[in-house]
């Protein structure tokens, strides 16, 4: 199936309110193509950001292949790197900028073109890009994470990017995974891309996302939900695994590039994860402690002392997992954290939560536990020094009880 390059997938006046830079962002990445600037995808290391990855890179790649002749030259100009934190690491920008600095001197090669997906947004972010723009790269950012304090539709990273797409930048909150709007973006760089309704629909539904949008890229998938569920597991759990490898070819099988393949990767992961996880769950059960703050239940769990460190699930799939299965037997407002010695996961249902307005309280009131870290309103995590971990779970609770409705 192949898409018209004009409009959207979707009906969405979000999309249309972005339009524009959804072209500038396509016809960067085509002149790229033309005039053999090397190009570099940045993403999240989950389901959403290697479904945003895969997407522009099944746009870019065969134009790239058109453009240069052969997979070898193909190479020279384009990688596509995950990244295991949620944000572009100070560290990745060091290695980038080396790197492409290096084939300047060596193979007189141009300033890249970097794109960062699921990423780029946040505070995080925010020395890593300088440090790319001041070396000569152009930036563009696809990302749906909430950046922080913003006055007319631009927040503090802004001057660092080129084009930079978050539906927070137009006050919308919650309904677009940065796969959605990758799969929109890659349309419009090459409209025959394929399976563009179901990169959309995967990562949406991987992270947690609801409302229109989602169901009119389902719709479009003609699969059902629980089908697009089960692709999402298996992606994530592919992921976990690749680590810093950009798996090409299976992530793409996963999302439908070879459909024999993609049966078997998706049944026989779930399969395997169905075991794994329902062991975990029913030690979540035990050791979770649950109290009441007015209507609202909050679950504690140490996360850390029930999965071995470097297995699946991690932290907040884990937590998300507990959350889930507390739902099933009843609509209830639920705030959930799920902690180590350094960090905490926040994972919210139903209620008036802002994850992120409490991780702004905890920098002003503890500003020596040194809090970092952001997400989403209902699914956010942060760091701290080990040494305040009492007091940053007991400001948490404090904050909830004070705030809960």
């Amino acid at each position: 199936m192949t898409y018209d390059n004009k409009h959207f997938l979707i009906n969405s006046p979000i999309l249309e309110q972005f339009k524009q830079k959804f072209f500038k962002a396509a016809e960067l990445i085509k002149s790229a193509i033309s005039t053999n600037v090397p190009i570099t995808i940045i993403h999240h290391a989950d389901c959403d950001g290697f479904c945003a990855g895969i997407a522009l890179e099944q746009a870019i790649l065969p134009l790239l292949l058109e453009k240069l002749g052969s997979e070898r030259s193909v190479q020279t100009l384009y990688s596509r790197h995950p990244s295991k934190t949620p944000f572009y690491d100070y560290a990745d920008a060091t290695r980038d900028v080396n790197q492409f600095m290096n084939n300047i001197q060596r193979f007189k090669n141009k300033h890249p073109l970097v794109i960062l997906l699921d990423n780029g947004s946040t505070a995080e972010d925010y020395y890593a890009l300088k440090k790319a723009k001041i070396y000569g790269a152009t930036t563009i950012v696809i990302d749906h994470h909430y950046p922080g304090p913003m006055k007319e539709g631009t927040c503090k990273n802004d001057p660092y990017i080129d084009i930079h797409i978050n539906p927070h930048l137009i006050g919308d909150d919650g309904h677009f995974s940065a796969g959605m709007l990758s799969a929109e973006l890659a349309r419009f760089i090459n409209h025959e891309t394929k399976n563009l309704p179901l990169i959309a629909a995967v990562s949406a539904i991987a992270d947690k996302i609801t409302g229109d949008a989602l169901e009119q890229y389902v719709h479009k998938t003609g699969k059902h939900f629980h089908d697009l569920k089960r692709i999402g597991h298996a992606l994530d759990y592919e992921a976990h695994h690749l680590r810093f490898n950009d798996g090409r070819y299976t992530v793409a099988d996963i999302l439908g590039a070879h459909h024999e393949r993609q049966r078997f990767l998706v049944e026989e992961i779930n399969e395997m994860l169905d075991e794994k996880i329902s062991k975990y769950k029913i030690a979540a059960k035990k050791f979770m402690k649950l109290s009441k703050i007015g209507n609202i239940t909050l679950v504690e769990l140490d996360t850390h002392k029930i999965i071995p460190h470097g297995e699946y699930p991690g932290p907040g799939k884990l937590l998300g997992y507990t959350k889930e299965e507390l739902l099933r037997d009843q609509h209830q407002p639920i705030i959930c954290l799920g902690y180590g010695d350094f960090s905490l996961t926040f994972r919210a249902d139903n209620c008036d939560f802002d994850a992120n307005k409490v991780i702004k309280h905890l920098q002003e009131a503890l500003p020596h536990a040194h809090v970092t870290g952001g997400g989403h309103a209902h699914a956010a995590s942060i760091r701290f020094a080990a040494l305040a971990k009492h007091e940053v779970l007991e400001e948490t609770r404090k904050y909830i009880k004070e705030h809960s409705s």
